[in-house]
């Protein structure tokens, strides 16, 4: 209607020019078959023919969202319409693979996978999820599977205006997914006005199985390694069904690359912590590699290998920088890029980096944490708790969050009853709160309550970057209150709770801070300084400078445990006047700081402003 009447309107316009060129006179026969052929270009103009594998639909107020605004597009969850519960996979593989194909497209703002999810089975309105994710088109689909026979519906929709800007219908068999997938990313472009260069094109045209089957168990591998809990029996069963794959098609390069992912988390979260496991990542990420050099996710699984496996930053980054060349908009990339370079210290570099993941995954709670967590290492600390409650407003049960905005007040002020209202507000059940629990009422004095909330925890409480037996946090505050026999027995229980631990995985910095705190609460002094020494090495052997902060606070704890004032204070002098979870508040607050109160360094150090 809108292009009828545009046209008509230039009908109108000519024949005024007319009008003008010849003195006002009356329209003649020909001028009015003029303006009639003109309509009727337009009317023609809206038609659109249909396609094979299915009826496409006309576009309806196309021009009221100008081509720049459409080229940003959120690709909502396809709802699976297959008879088979079971097959639900199927629709989310599809649903990752286009994701995947529009993000590598460099004319594209693609939002990311995580924050789409959160709207699988939404009730709000096409308008609003464009608002909240900040952009002018969505698009929306249906996946159904019965055997090998495929139905996939999609439409294109202006946010603004609720106008299709582009809809199809596609019936096929399996082997027809790979070119549905395509024509429905082909089609997006054009309607979109998106500029694809000759390598996106090959790209987006290239099938990345013959083998049906092998692609059937990807798609089910690739949503098991997805799965946000990664727990050892998903992970398990992720590598299980890539396996499956790889032996059906052992050219299958996607395969490959979620295979190395699945065997890269079950060693980074020690599932299994051996070189074995490391060999296995390395392996299969080479092998995507070999298969199709210029694939980004192929240079992503290699760059994985290479910061997870190896700890060599250097070239992580460039194996991640050269995949971004070819995903320019891939929020998991961008942010990868950036722990990276959290790792090597470039504080400034990985903040912009989470900055610009977020700006193309809003809703994604993990970024937020980890963005958070960054800001609180800067001492950012209102950033920090922004982002905090923005975490707790996506993910409520989330504990990281309240631990991060607890800790940046605490760490600006000293805030202890801002502390305390916040883990009142949490489940007590939560794992880490414990430790939070303990420490608060450690730093508030309060030596009975830290008891009772330490025998209330779990016998180990493993968080990411510290490993607490409870005998760690009953010895403390029994010590505290001066009962020196029984804080002997629970320390002498922490020492073998680590001594079994470290049975397992002796390059586990976590085990050797435990193991140096009991040493030092039992009056091993000695034993205490080697295994704070021990975890310094270990830490510095990874070139990690985010955790070698954390470890250089812990180290310095057990040292002002032991009595070695200069040792301690030295690390603390570097401590806060480099980025550091440290604040001159806490140093003030927290008792296991006590023995160095009397140094006038120390002193200093608590005075001076956050």
């Amino acid at each position: 209607m809108v292009v009828v009447l545009g046209v008509g309107f230039v009908a109108i316009l000519v024949l005024a020019w007319f009008h003008g060129e010849r003195g006002q006179q009356k329209a003649s026969g020909i001028e009015l078959l003029m303006l009639a052929a003109l309509f009727i270009i337009a009317a023609i103009g809206v038609t659109v023919v249909s396609r094979k594998g299915g009826a496409e639909q006309p576009v309806a107020n196309a021009a009221l969202s100008t081509p720049a605004e459409r080229r940003s597009i959120a690709v909502l969850p396809f709802a699976s319409l297959s008879a088979d519960p079971e097959n639900g996979y199927f629709a989310e593989g599809i649903h990752n693979e286009l994701l995947t194909q529009l993000a590598g497209l460099s004319d594209l703002k693609v939002i990311s996978r995580t924050s789409v999810m959160a709207y699988a089975n939404t009730q709000k309105t096409v308008r609003d999820i464009a608002m909240e994710l900040g952009v002018a088109t969505v698009l929306q689909g249906t996946v159904q599977k019965s055997g090998t026979k495929v139905r996939v519906q999609a439409q294109l929709i202006d946010a603004k205006t609720d106008d299709h800007l582009w809809a199809q219908t596609y019936n096929g068999e399996l082997t027809d997914v790979f070119e549905m997938q395509t024509d429905i990313a082909r089609q997006i472009t054009g309607a979109l006005d998106a500029t694809l260069t000759d390598a996106e094109q090959t790209r987006i045209a290239q099938r990345p199985t013959e083998n049906a089957e092998a692609y059937d168990l990807y798609l089910q591998g690739r949503e098991y390694g997805l799965k946000s809990d990664h727990s050892l029996e998903n992970l398990r069963e992720s590598q299980r069904l890539l396996e499956q794959a790889t032996k059906l098609d052992p050219e299958f390069t996607l395969a490959y690359v979620w295979l190395a992912e699945a065997h890269g988390w079950m060693h980074w979260l020690s599932f299994d912590p051996t070189s074995a496991r490391k060999e296995m990542q390395r392996r299969a990420a080479e092998r995507a590699l070999e298969l199709q050099p210029e694939l980004p996710d192929a240079r992503r699984a290699v760059g994985l290998y290479h910061y997870w496996a190896r700890r060599d930053y250097e070239r992580a980054l460039e194996e991640y920088q050269i995949a971004l060349r070819g995903a320019p908009n891939d929020a998991d990339l961008i942010s990868a890029i950036a722990y990276v370079q959290r790792r090597q210290g470039k504080y400034s570099e990985a903040i912009a980096g989470l900055e610009r993941a977020l700006a193309l995954d809003p809703r994604n709670a993990r970024v937020h944490y980890q963005l958070s967590g960054t800001y609180l290492r800067v001492r950012r600390y209102a950033d920090a708790a922004r982002e905090a409650d923005r975490v707790r407003l996506l993910e409520p049960g989330y504990y990281g969050s309240t631990s991060v905005k607890l800790f940046s007040h605490l760490a600006l002020d000293g805030s202890l009853d801002t502390m305390r209202t916040l883990l009142n507000r949490t489940d007590r059940e939560e794992e880490e709160s414990h430790a939070d629990r303990v420490r608060l009422e450690m730093m508030s004095r309060d030596f009975k309550a830290a008891l009772r909330e330490a025998d209330a925890a779990a016998p180990v409480l493993s968080l990411y970057a510290d490993w607490y037996p409870r005998g760690l946090l009953i010895g403390q505050a029994r010590a505290a209150l001066g009962d020196i026999a029984g804080a002997r027995i629970a320390f002498e229980s922490a020492r073998a709770a680590a001594d079994s631990a470290l049975r397992v995985n002796e390059a586990d910095p976590r085990l050797h801070i435990a193991r140096g705190r009991a040493y030092a609460g039992l009056g091993r002094f000695d034993d205490a300084r080697k295994e704070a020494r021990r975890a310094g090495e270990l830490i510095a052997a990874t070139k990690d400078r985010y955790l070698e902060a954390y470890y250089a606070t812990n180290r310095a704890e057990i040292l002002a445990q032991i009595g070695d004032v200069d040792g301690a204070i030295e690390l603390l002098e570097r401590l806060i006047r480099e980025p550091s979870d440290l604040s001159p508040a806490i140093l003030r607050l927290d008792p296991v700081w006590d023995p160095l109160r009397k140094d006038a360094r120390f002193q200093r150090l608590a005075a001076a402003a956050p």
